[in-house]
């Protein structure tokens, strides 16, 4: 517990749902030396500013999970999908869908973020953290997912592709 005692909590709900969105936003810096996200959440904004990330060239990995990847195709968003611009990126998805959503900053902070399974996710929770215990079981965390994720040499998932 001592771990967390200096970590921040944001929260969102019905009456705010923007609030957890705003701050994850706050922390996409372009100081940044590397970025890693597990998104499990539809969120336009927030995917335009991961992609302004890459484009000024920050190297990275995103794990999206089925939900999101379905999402994207539907609305016509699929180039958010492609890493074949980006030499120091790289994209997964994974088949099942999620609750959970991982930010890791240089390996020096974590966002873990969780949300409600009904309501369209309007009640989100995110801890941020530095703490280097909380770090290091954040990466593990977003590893875990990482080994389990389809990359784009690897066949799409069925409900999309056919």
């Amino acid at each position: 517990m001592q771990a967390l005692a200096d970590a921040k909590v944001v929260t969102s709900g019905p009456d705010s749902p923007g609030i957890v969105f705003g701050a994850a936003l706050d922390l996409c810096d372009p100081q940044l030396d590397q970025f890693r996200a597990l998104a499990s959440i539809y969120n336009p904004p927030l995917f335009r500013a991961y992609n302004r990330l890459l484009k000024w060239g920050l190297p990275g990995e995103a794990i999206v999970d089925n939900f999101v990847y379905e999402k994207l195709h539907a609305q016509g968003l699929e180039h958010f999908l492609d890493d074949s611009e980006f030499a120091d990126f790289d994209i997964g998805w994974l088949e099942e869908q999620l609750t959970l959503g991982i930010g890791l900053y240089d390996d020096r902070k974590v966002t873990i973020g969780a949300y409600n399974e009904t309501d369209d996710a309007t009640h989100i929770a995110m801890l941020v953290s530095t703490n280097q215990t909380v770090v290091d079981w954040g990466i593990d965390l977003y590893n875990t997912y990482w080994e389990r994720a389809h990359r784009k040499a690897e066949r799409a998932p069925e409900a999309v592709s056919g």
